[in-house]
């Protein structure tokens, strides 16, 4: 069985920026967002 995770987030930090994503689910729950 595989493990699901419904909501993540990932920073990415360099020398000069800083990148942070979030998937969170749609309101159908069929897909992800990604913010």
């Amino acid at each position: 069985m595989d493990t699901l995770i419904e909501r993540c987030a990932g920073i990415d930090i360099g020398k000069d920026e800083v990148v942070a994503c979030v998937r969170t689910p749609n309101p159908d729950g069929r897909r992800r967002v990604k913010q």
